[in-house]
């Protein structure tokens, strides 16, 4: 049996379009489950999620979704693995800000192609609470997949 540690929620905007927010559920540990509560770590929206497609493809479709599931009147979210969770917030943390297209599509397609171990250990440096540490490791990632910015 699979184990889901992420979920997806379709966010419907005021423009008439949507956005995607990725949460991570609490950690199980000793407290009561009433005082654990899931949290958003990152989202994606407008052109951006128009980049991301292939990645959403890929993780929507390796835990048993249809990409045409994907749309604005979703009320469910859906549940994803935590190798494709980390890869998912790993590429919505990339993109955003950045706009020369063709680094945008490197990073992604890298962040795609990245193994297990790779996506969690960058995961662990981008996600730290330290906003300085966590901004560099997220630059190092970008100047990794994507090349100096140009």
């Amino acid at each position: 049996m699979r184990k889901y540690t992420f979920e997806l929620k379709v966010i419907p905007q005021p423009s008439g379009d949507y956005k995607l927010e990725l949460w991570e559920p609490p950690a199980t540990d000793t407290r009561p489950a009433k005082g654990r509560k899931s949290k958003p770590i990152s989202s994606v929206q407008g052109w951006y999620l128009g980049l991301a497609t292939m990645n959403l493809r890929r993780a929507l479709e390796s835990n048993g979704y249809k990409y045409s599931d994907l749309k604005r009147t979703r009320k469910v979210p859906f549940h994803l693995s935590e190798e494709d969770g980390i890869k998912l917030d790993l590429a919505f943390r990339s993109v955003s800000g950045l706009r020369q297209r063709s680094r945008l599509e490197d990073i992604l397609f890298g962040i795609m192609e990245m193994s297990r171990e790779e996506a969690l250990y960058w995961h662990a440096k981008v996600s730290r609470n330290n906003g300085t540490q966590a901004n560099n490791a997220l630059i190092a990632l970008r100047v990794l997949l994507g090349g100096e910015n140009r």
